[in-house]
């Protein structure tokens, strides 16, 4: 008979038990709640984004006459060492907006190459090919996370705001509206797997406005963001919560009365 049938389990009162069932029935809709309020910020967020990016009342141009475009460095076996070792980012190091900087590799990059790779803050690095479509053209926007320098692989088209010409954050939102309208998938290139060349990249449209205007429109999508983000946050925690309040009311560390006065 398997030890676990054999330990010791304290089932609580019918009352206490229902009283369990409420107070966790309670926090499950406050989860529910912010879920469905994440969905619609996000949907709303998508839909401002695309009305401001696209505004055919602006002038229309070349993504070159915007932006800077650079592409890293293969990864090659001579580069695994060397006196010049330098972190980088790779493909899987970008996430939907975000970056995971969780596992960071180093490859060899001399003095040059680290001064023509390496990233500035407000850098957008976006990812140009993977086997599955929607990870090709996910960007995010490089804040100086870990000290530089920094540089990138081959596999990141970087994205870099023209003095005098665009912001920072203007590049992003633009990135984030070219993946979530597929227009970096459109211009991708291959069969299975899809890349987006640099070349291609330099001939998208851009209506580019003026650099207050893509202040403002920067500020008004970083706004709806930061409430999303913080939607998101809230519904981490009390789930985290959750998971500390079952555990108390069943081993009776918490107990019911006070647990219905916090809900």
């Amino acid at each position: 008979m398997p030890v676990f049938v054999k330990a010791p389990t304290f089932v609580p009162p019918l009352m206490v038990q229902e009283g369990i069932v409420e107070v966790i029935g309670a926090v499950d809709a406050q989860i529910a709640a912010l879920d469905t309020e994440a969905g619609t910020l996000k949907a709303v967020l998508r839909r401002r984004r695309a009305d401001l990016i696209t505004d055919d009342a602006v002038e229309s141009v070349r993504a070159e006459y915007a932006f800077d475009f650079s592409t890293g460095v293969r990864r090659t076996p001579d580069r695994a060492t060397g006196p010049y070792m330098t972190p980088y980012l790779r493909s899987a190091n970008v996430g939907y907006g975000t970056l995971d900087l969780s596992d960071i590799l180093e490859m060899n990059f001399d003095p040059a190459e680290r001064k023509k790779f390496s990233l500035q803050y407000g850098d957008v690095v976006v990812s140009e090919g993977s086997a599955s479509a929607n990870a090709v053209g996910m960007p995010a926007m490089w804040r100086d996370e870990i000290p530089g320098p920094v540089c990138t692989q081959m596999t990141l088209l970087r994205l870099r705001a023209l003095q005098g010409v665009c912001v920072p954050e203007f590049v992003f939102h633009w990135s984030m509206w070219a993946y979530e309208s597929r227009a970096f998938l459109e211009v991708a290139g291959g069969t299975n797997i899809k890349h987006i060349s640099a070349k291609r990249a330099k001939g998208m449209a851009v209506r580019l406005p003026s650099l207050d205007r893509q202040r403002e429109i920067a500020a008004e999508l970083d706004a709806m963001d930061s409430a999303l983000a913080a939607t998101r946050a809230a519904a981490v925690r009390l789930r985290a919560v959750r998971v500390a309040l079952l555990s108390g009311l069943l081993d009776r560390t918490i107990d019911i009365e006070s647990a219905e006065l916090e809900i």
